[in-house]
């Protein structure tokens, strides 16, 4: 999981994503890899 959250955090950092589409986007990672 950290390898993928480090990629997440550091999108939401590129892309200034708000804390709502942030977990929005995590939400729909976590689904895929599972």
């Amino acid at each position: 999981m950290s390898a993928v959250g480090e990629r997440i955090r550091k999108l939401r950092e590129e892309r200034g994503l708000s804390p709502e589409e942030f977990a929005k986007a995590v939400g729909l990672t976590t689904s895929r890899l599972e």
